[in-house]
């Protein structure tokens, strides 16, 4: 499908949100170096989603190159080899959140595995497309092109790891709430503290560690979301190959570049980024007041031992 008469609406969506996830990119990777203590595991995966988005978006933003141009082949490069490492990320966050909460094996020792993955993998779905593929024009932008051989190499590279990970992130989520209310009601059966101000200040950590685990849990769904009208249009196309929308095409290329974004506000919005953010606001300032950091509090040892404190 060439760009037709709503072609320049559809550019200017996909290069708003792919802008909007670029500074969300950006300002991920900025407050995870500037906030030494949130450099842990779980927080170091998001780092490895929001480079693989921010390239991702990169190369959303060359526009629509000519074929056969070096400018089409990076494009197409770009987006076969970002949009899968974004995925495989994500899919290694999802898991990575599992495996800490329910304590069912130390995932962090495997965190070089997940790089010879999650970057590994792409890079041979790439190789395989430019053997058997072309790269080319593909509607919007350069991918790889829609012929017979270019549809199957789509969803083996792309939407197939796309649509398992959304289902997979659906299951976490869902798995996530119901082990979090577990461990609350554990918690209130058997508390670990032994007078009334300590049980205060344990609550208080319970709630913020709560809270961080919560917001975690939702960022896997963020790829659900940004992806979940590109997938429907694809499946719809499937079975009906003519079908051609303008308002569709926008939304899709509106909403699919936003996962940048959408991490960023999961991750800044954690009870304890919001507070060393503040805190080093107010040192640069010089109004800090000995705000209370964030670094590992002490909790109920049910909830430690099923929450991983020490990768979040």
């Amino acid at each position: 499908m060439e760009l037709g008469s709503h072609g320049d609406v559809v550019w200017y969506a996909n290069a708003t949100s792919s802008m909007l996830s670029v500074v969300g990119c950006g300002c991920t990777l900025a407050m995870f170096f500037l906030l030494k203590s949130q450099r842990k595991f779980l927080m170091r995966l998001v780092v490895y989603i929001s480079v693989s988005d921010f390239w991702l978006c990169v190369g959303n933003l060359l526009g629509k190159p000519a074929r056969d141009t070096s400018r089409c082949n990076v494009q197409a490069m770009m987006l076969t080899y970002f949009s899968l490492s974004s995925t495989l990320w994500t899919a290694a966050f999802a898991y990575a959140l599992s495996a800490i909460v329910n304590r069912s094996e130390d995932v962090e020792a495997s965190e070089s595995s997940l790089h010879l993955v999650a970057w590994g993998l792409p890079m041979i779905a790439l190789i395989l497309t430019l053997v058997v593929a072309q790269l080319g024009p593909a509607g919007f932008w350069c991918w790889i092109e829609n012929t017979p051989v270019g549809s199957v190499m789509r969803m083996l590279v792309f939407y197939v790891p796309l649509w398992a990970t959304m289902v997979y992130s659906l299951v976490v989520y869902w798995r996530m709430k119901r082990r979090i209310k577990r461990c609350l009601r554990q918690a209130e059966i058997r508390p670990d503290f032994e007078d009334e101000e300590d049980a205060f200040g344990t609550t208080r950590r319970l709630q913020e560690r709560v809270s961080l685990l919560q917001r975690l849990t939702v960022l896997p769904l963020v790829l659900f979301a940004c992806w979940a009208v590109a997938s429907l249009n694809r499946i719809w196309q499937i079975f009906f190959p003519d079908f051609d929308s303008p308002v569709v095409d926008a939304l899709v290329c509106g909403t699919a570049a936003l996962q940048g974004f959408g991490n960023a506000v999961v991750y800044g919005s954690t009870p304890a980024v919001r507070r060393e953010l503040t805190a080093l606001v107010q040192t640069w300032s010089g109004s800090y007041d000995d705000l209370e950091r964030s670094p590992a509090p002490e909790l109920p040892a049910v909830i430690g031992r099923e929450m991983g404190a020490r990768a979040v």
